[in-house]
């Protein structure tokens, strides 16, 4: 079925996930929303509309396209989280 989404958010939640692998970084489900929402609150959306399958065969492509800002803004991100976690 064709719905609408906003592909960025699977891509910077995949990114955070990585960023919570490598350590020191809290893993409960508060501090992994809050730190994909202030991501996400910097990044331009990019939503399509279509199936599932065709969203997902454009995670690459947008992934890549936002790699540096998402990095960069995720290390913003893991400091404010640390520094005033919700859990």
């Amino acid at each position: 079925m064709k719905r609408l989404q906003n592909v960025l958010e699977q891509v910077v939640e995949g990114f955070v996930v990585t960023r919570i692998n490598e350590g020191d970084v809290c893993d409960c489900k508060n501090c992994r929303l809050d730190m994909t929402a202030l991501v996400l609150g910097k990044l331009p959306t990019h939503y399509v509309y279509a199936e599932d399958e065709v969203a997902q065969s454009k995670l690459p492509a947008v992934a890549e396209a936002h790699r540096a800002k998402i990095t960069e803004y995720i290390v913003d991100a893991v400091d404010k989280v640390k520094a005033n976690p919700r859990h």
